[in-house]
Protein backbone atom coordinates (compact mmCIF):
# COMPACT_ATOMS: atom_id res chain seq x y z
CA UNK A 1 0.00 0.00 0.00
CA UNK A 2 1.51 3.68 -1.57
CA UNK A 3 1.59 6.45 0.97
CA UNK A 4 0.00 9.52 -0.49
CA UNK A 5 1.72 13.03 0.12
CA UNK A 6 -0.72 15.22 2.13
CA UNK A 7 -2.06 17.78 0.33
CA UNK A 8 -0.80 20.60 2.87
CA UNK A 9 2.66 19.31 1.99
CA UNK A 10 2.29 19.74 -1.84
CA UNK A 11 3.60 22.93 -2.42
CA UNK A 12 6.09 22.79 0.26
CA UNK A 13 7.64 19.86 -1.68
CA UNK A 14 6.89 21.82 -5.19
CA UNK A 15 9.15 24.33 -3.71
CA UNK A 16 11.39 22.77 -2.63
CA UNK A 17 11.69 20.88 -6.30
CA UNK A 18 11.65 24.06 -7.98
CA UNK A 19 14.46 25.27 -5.73
CA UNK A 20 16.67 22.50 -6.45
CA UNK A 21 15.84 22.83 -10.14
CA UNK A 22 17.37 26.74 -10.20
CA UNK A 23 20.29 25.53 -7.98
CA UNK A 24 21.14 22.77 -10.45
CA UNK A 25 20.52 25.57 -13.56
CA UNK A 26 22.79 27.58 -11.84
CA UNK A 27 25.41 25.24 -11.59
CA UNK A 28 25.31 24.07 -14.89
CA UNK A 29 25.26 27.42 -16.66
CA UNK A 30 27.49 28.75 -13.92
CA UNK A 31 30.34 26.51 -15.20
CA UNK A 32 30.47 24.25 -12.11
CA UNK A 33 31.26 21.32 -14.74
CA UNK A 34 33.38 23.14 -17.09
CA UNK A 35 36.45 21.68 -18.10
CA UNK A 36 39.75 23.75 -18.80
CA UNK A 37 39.04 25.36 -22.12
CA UNK A 38 34.99 26.04 -21.20
CA UNK A 39 35.81 27.50 -18.23
CA UNK A 40 38.67 29.95 -19.80
CA UNK A 41 36.31 30.70 -22.57
CA UNK A 42 33.63 31.77 -20.26
CA UNK A 43 35.23 34.71 -19.73
CA UNK A 44 37.78 35.65 -22.64
CA UNK A 45 37.38 34.96 -26.57
CA UNK A 46 40.63 33.27 -26.92
CA UNK A 47 42.03 29.73 -25.76
CA UNK A 48 45.33 28.34 -26.64
CA UNK A 49 46.82 25.15 -25.60
CA UNK A 50 50.16 25.32 -23.60
CA UNK A 51 51.76 23.75 -26.25
CA UNK A 52 50.83 27.05 -28.42
CA UNK A 53 53.39 29.26 -28.58
CA UNK A 54 51.29 32.60 -29.05
CA UNK A 55 50.72 36.17 -27.25
CA UNK A 56 47.39 34.95 -25.65
CA UNK A 57 47.16 39.14 -24.81
CA UNK A 58 47.58 39.74 -28.48
CA UNK A 59 45.22 37.16 -29.20
CA UNK A 60 42.15 38.78 -27.08
CA UNK A 61 42.85 42.03 -27.97
CA UNK A 62 42.70 41.41 -31.85
CA UNK A 63 39.34 39.27 -31.20
CA UNK A 64 37.78 42.24 -29.24
CA UNK A 65 33.98 42.21 -28.12
CA UNK A 66 33.34 40.10 -31.43
CA UNK A 67 30.73 37.37 -30.77
CA UNK A 68 33.80 34.94 -32.12
CA UNK A 69 35.39 32.54 -30.15
CA UNK A 70 39.15 31.11 -31.30
CA UNK A 71 40.41 27.75 -29.98
CA UNK A 72 43.55 26.74 -31.12
CA UNK A 73 44.84 23.54 -29.24
CA UNK A 74 47.68 21.44 -29.50
CA UNK A 75 49.65 20.92 -32.96
CA UNK A 76 49.08 17.86 -34.50
CA UNK A 77 45.58 17.66 -33.04
CA UNK A 78 43.34 15.21 -35.16
CA UNK A 79 40.15 16.03 -37.34
CA UNK A 80 37.49 14.28 -34.77
CA UNK A 81 39.06 16.16 -31.73
CA UNK A 82 38.75 18.97 -33.24
CA UNK A 83 35.09 18.72 -34.52
CA UNK A 84 34.23 16.90 -30.77
CA UNK A 85 35.80 20.73 -29.28
CA UNK A 86 33.25 22.42 -31.17
CA UNK A 87 30.04 20.82 -31.09
CA UNK A 88 27.84 19.89 -28.26
CA UNK A 89 26.25 21.88 -26.07
CA UNK A 90 28.35 25.14 -25.28
CA UNK A 91 26.97 26.85 -22.32
CA UNK A 92 30.59 28.82 -22.14
CA UNK A 93 30.19 30.15 -25.31
CA UNK A 94 26.40 30.66 -26.35
CA UNK A 95 25.38 32.88 -29.01
CA UNK A 96 28.76 32.96 -30.38
CA UNK A 97 31.08 31.93 -33.43
CA UNK A 98 33.33 29.05 -32.43
CA UNK A 99 36.53 28.38 -34.46
CA UNK A 100 39.25 25.48 -33.26
CA UNK A 101 42.63 25.36 -35.15
CA UNK A 102 45.11 23.08 -34.70
CA UNK A 103 48.85 23.95 -36.34
CA UNK A 104 50.04 21.29 -39.03
CA UNK A 105 53.17 21.08 -40.78
CA UNK A 106 51.97 23.59 -43.77
CA UNK A 107 48.53 24.25 -42.66
CA UNK A 108 46.43 24.71 -39.80
CA UNK A 109 43.26 21.82 -39.16
CA UNK A 110 40.00 23.79 -38.53
CA UNK A 111 36.67 23.04 -37.52
CA UNK A 112 33.83 26.05 -37.01
CA UNK A 113 30.43 25.62 -35.86
CA UNK A 114 27.78 28.32 -34.93
CA UNK A 115 26.32 28.30 -31.11
CA UNK A 116 23.14 30.87 -31.77
CA UNK A 117 20.24 29.92 -31.49
CA UNK A 118 18.18 28.29 -34.57
CA UNK A 119 21.77 27.89 -36.28
CA UNK A 120 21.08 25.17 -37.46
CA UNK A 121 17.35 24.73 -38.22
CA UNK A 122 15.80 28.39 -39.40
CA UNK A 123 19.21 29.68 -40.29
CA UNK A 124 21.00 26.61 -41.31
CA UNK A 125 21.95 28.49 -44.75
CA UNK A 126 23.78 31.15 -42.90
CA UNK A 127 25.37 28.89 -40.39
CA UNK A 128 26.84 26.88 -43.75
CA UNK A 129 28.51 29.91 -45.37
CA UNK A 130 29.61 31.13 -42.06
CA UNK A 131 31.55 27.83 -40.97
CA UNK A 132 32.56 27.53 -44.66
CA UNK A 133 34.41 31.04 -45.28
CA UNK A 134 35.65 32.02 -41.32
CA UNK A 135 38.80 30.41 -41.90
CA UNK A 136 39.63 31.29 -45.51
CA UNK A 137 43.31 32.26 -45.83
CA UNK A 138 44.79 30.99 -42.36
CA UNK A 139 46.65 28.51 -43.72
CA UNK A 140 49.31 31.54 -44.94
CA UNK A 141 50.17 32.45 -41.66
CA UNK A 142 50.32 28.68 -40.26
CA UNK A 143 53.76 30.16 -38.36
CA UNK A 144 51.99 32.96 -37.62
CA UNK A 145 49.41 32.62 -35.41
CA UNK A 146 48.19 36.14 -34.14
CA UNK A 147 48.23 36.96 -38.19
CA UNK A 148 46.11 34.17 -38.87
CA UNK A 149 43.69 35.18 -35.86
CA UNK A 150 43.98 38.93 -37.60
CA UNK A 151 42.94 36.98 -41.23
CA UNK A 152 40.21 35.63 -38.82
CA UNK A 153 38.57 38.39 -37.99
CA UNK A 154 38.74 40.17 -40.96
CA UNK A 155 36.50 37.44 -42.26
CA UNK A 156 34.49 37.68 -39.22
CA UNK A 157 33.89 41.55 -40.22
CA UNK A 158 32.88 40.47 -43.57
CA UNK A 159 30.28 37.83 -43.06
CA UNK A 160 28.79 40.59 -40.19
CA UNK A 161 28.48 42.95 -43.22
CA UNK A 162 27.06 40.50 -45.74
CA UNK A 163 24.50 39.72 -42.91
CA UNK A 164 25.07 36.44 -42.64
CA UNK A 165 26.24 36.58 -39.31
CA UNK A 166 24.52 37.88 -36.12
CA UNK A 167 26.04 41.61 -35.55
CA UNK A 168 26.82 43.30 -32.09
CA UNK A 169 28.68 42.58 -28.67
CA UNK A 170 29.43 39.55 -26.79
CA UNK A 171 27.79 39.89 -23.35
CA UNK A 172 29.72 38.06 -20.78
CA UNK A 173 27.62 37.06 -18.11
CA UNK A 174 29.49 36.50 -14.63
CA UNK A 175 29.01 32.94 -13.23
CA UNK A 176 28.71 34.50 -9.52
CA UNK A 177 25.77 36.59 -10.78
CA UNK A 178 24.02 32.93 -11.53
CA UNK A 179 25.02 31.86 -7.62
CA UNK A 180 23.27 35.04 -6.36
CA UNK A 181 20.26 34.06 -8.67
CA UNK A 182 19.90 30.37 -7.28
CA UNK A 183 20.41 32.05 -3.39
CA UNK A 184 18.31 34.55 -3.75
CA UNK A 185 15.52 32.44 -5.01
CA UNK A 186 14.87 30.33 -2.36
CA UNK A 187 13.77 33.39 -0.47
CA UNK A 188 11.55 34.57 -3.61
CA UNK A 189 9.76 31.64 -4.39
CA UNK A 190 8.36 31.59 -0.66
CA UNK A 191 7.27 35.03 -0.82
CA UNK A 192 6.30 34.72 -4.61
CA UNK A 193 4.04 31.85 -3.45
CA UNK A 194 1.52 33.99 -1.60
CA UNK A 195 2.23 36.89 -3.97
CA UNK A 196 1.20 34.92 -7.11
CA UNK A 197 -1.81 33.88 -5.64
CA UNK A 198 -3.19 37.30 -4.94
CA UNK A 199 -1.59 38.40 -8.37
CA UNK A 200 -3.09 35.27 -10.67
CA UNK A 201 -6.63 36.55 -8.78
CA UNK A 202 -5.93 39.74 -10.29
CA UNK A 203 -4.94 39.41 -13.60
CA UNK A 204 -7.31 37.00 -14.12
CA UNK A 205 -9.93 39.11 -13.44
CA UNK A 206 -8.41 41.51 -15.42
CA UNK A 207 -8.05 39.33 -18.61
CA UNK A 208 -11.83 38.29 -17.88
CA UNK A 209 -13.02 41.79 -18.32
CA UNK A 210 -10.58 42.37 -21.16
CA UNK A 211 -11.83 39.46 -23.13
CA UNK A 212 -15.26 40.67 -22.57
CA UNK A 213 -14.10 44.04 -24.19
CA UNK A 214 -12.67 42.88 -26.99
CA UNK A 215 -15.20 39.88 -27.63
CA UNK A 216 -18.10 42.76 -27.19
CA UNK A 217 -16.08 45.51 -30.02
CA UNK A 218 -15.89 42.33 -32.39
CA UNK A 219 -19.28 41.94 -32.61
CA UNK A 220 -19.65 45.48 -33.13
CA UNK A 221 -17.63 45.58 -36.01
CA UNK A 222 -19.26 42.50 -37.06
CA UNK A 223 -22.10 44.37 -37.31
CA UNK A 224 -20.69 47.72 -38.70
CA UNK A 225 -19.30 45.77 -41.49
CA UNK A 226 -22.60 44.15 -41.97
CA UNK A 227 -24.33 47.30 -42.24
CA UNK A 228 -22.07 48.92 -44.96
CA UNK A 229 -21.71 46.12 -47.02
CA UNK A 230 -25.67 46.23 -47.08
CA UNK A 231 -25.16 50.12 -47.89
CA UNK A 232 -22.58 49.31 -50.20
CA UNK A 233 -25.20 47.56 -52.43
CA UNK A 234 -28.20 50.09 -52.03
CA UNK A 235 -25.87 52.65 -53.52
CA UNK A 236 -24.43 50.08 -56.57
CA UNK A 237 -28.82 49.72 -56.83
CA UNK A 238 -29.41 52.85 -56.73
CA UNK A 239 -27.09 54.03 -59.29
CA UNK A 240 -28.95 51.78 -61.72
CA UNK A 241 -32.12 53.61 -61.24
CA UNK A 242 -30.99 56.97 -61.96
CA UNK A 243 -32.55 56.72 -66.00
CA UNK A 244 -35.40 55.35 -64.53
CA UNK A 245 -36.62 58.47 -62.51
CA UNK A 246 -39.77 60.24 -64.59
CA UNK A 247 -38.67 63.71 -65.11
CA UNK A 248 -35.68 66.04 -65.38
CA UNK A 249 -36.32 68.28 -62.44
CA UNK A 250 -36.84 64.66 -60.11
CA UNK A 251 -33.84 63.41 -61.54
CA UNK A 252 -31.63 66.32 -61.08
CA UNK A 253 -32.73 65.78 -56.55
CA UNK A 254 -32.63 62.31 -57.04
CA UNK A 255 -28.73 62.82 -58.24
CA UNK A 256 -28.09 65.34 -55.89
CA UNK A 257 -29.44 63.28 -52.95
CA UNK A 258 -27.62 60.08 -54.41
CA UNK A 259 -24.39 62.68 -54.35
CA UNK A 260 -24.64 63.41 -50.72
CA UNK A 261 -25.39 59.59 -49.20
CA UNK A 262 -21.82 59.06 -51.76
CA UNK A 263 -20.43 61.58 -50.15
CA UNK A 264 -21.11 60.48 -46.38
CA UNK A 265 -20.64 57.31 -47.40
CA UNK A 266 -17.42 57.10 -48.63
CA UNK A 267 -16.04 59.62 -45.19
CA UNK A 268 -17.51 56.90 -43.00
CA UNK A 269 -16.38 53.99 -44.65
CA UNK A 270 -13.09 55.56 -43.97
CA UNK A 271 -13.29 55.61 -40.49
CA UNK A 272 -15.03 52.08 -40.91
CA UNK A 273 -11.58 50.08 -41.76
CA UNK A 274 -10.02 51.35 -38.71
CA UNK A 275 -8.62 48.22 -36.52
CA UNK A 276 -8.13 50.29 -33.40
CA UNK A 277 -12.38 50.75 -32.95
CA UNK A 278 -13.55 50.52 -29.51
CA UNK A 279 -17.18 49.06 -29.04
CA UNK A 280 -18.74 52.46 -28.51
CA UNK A 281 -17.10 53.96 -31.82
CA UNK A 282 -18.21 50.96 -33.77
CA UNK A 283 -21.71 51.38 -32.87
CA UNK A 284 -21.61 54.88 -33.60
CA UNK A 285 -20.73 54.14 -37.02
CA UNK A 286 -23.48 51.87 -37.44
CA UNK A 287 -25.93 54.45 -36.53
CA UNK A 288 -24.64 56.77 -39.39
CA UNK A 289 -24.39 53.99 -41.21
CA UNK A 290 -28.11 52.92 -40.93
CA UNK A 291 -29.40 56.08 -41.27
CA UNK A 292 -28.18 56.25 -44.54
CA UNK A 293 -28.82 53.05 -45.37
CA UNK A 294 -32.64 54.65 -44.64
CA UNK A 295 -32.09 57.44 -46.68
CA UNK A 296 -31.83 55.19 -49.63
CA UNK A 297 -34.65 53.61 -49.51
CA UNK A 298 -36.01 56.69 -49.56
CA UNK A 299 -34.21 57.45 -53.25
CA UNK A 300 -35.38 54.18 -54.46
CA UNK A 301 -39.21 55.20 -53.23
CA UNK A 302 -38.83 58.46 -55.31
CA UNK A 303 -36.96 56.29 -58.48
CA UNK A 304 -39.85 54.34 -58.37
CA UNK A 305 -42.88 56.43 -58.20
Amino acid sequence: MTRRIPVAKRPILLIALLCLGVLGWSAWTGGFFDDEVESHVRTSSFYAAPEVDVDREAAERIIGDRKLVVIMLEPGADRDALDERCEGHWNAAANTLMLVLSQRDDEYGTWACSHFPGAYEENFGKSVVVESMIANGVDQFVDRPLEALKVVVVNYDLLVGSGHQPDGSRQIDAPIGRYVVAAATLLAVVVGTAVAYVGARRVGRVAARRAAQREAAGDARSRLSAAAAHLAQQIIDLDRLHDDVSTAARRRKFRQHYRSVVSQYTRLGEQAVRSDLDEREAEQLTAKIEALSRRCRELESMATR
